[in-house]
């Protein structure tokens, strides 16, 4: 979806007329936070992702330790 949203405010900002500068201007500045915040959402929301996947990694090493210690003391008895 963020590709269509900036897609289509490129089509918007490409469509404009060039005649006045301080349209365009403004146009640029606001295709700029667009672009920008996109960015940040799309490096957040993959932070996230990782932060997720190192955690459930983390989850699994866990699980797998305390199944070897389980197994260990259960051999030693």
């Amino acid at each position: 979806m963020q590709g269509i949203v900036l897609q289509a405010c490129s089509s918007c900002w490409l469509s404009m007329s060039s005649s006045c500068s301080e349209e365009v201007a403004s146009s640029s500045s606001d295709r700029y936070r667009l672009i920008s915040s996109l960015s940040h959402a799309m490096v957040q929301e993959r932070l996230d992702q990782m932060i997720r996947e190192r955690q459930e990694g983390s989850r699994h090493v866990d699980h797998q330790r305390r199944e070897q210690r389980a197994g260990y003391d259960h051999d030693q008895t």
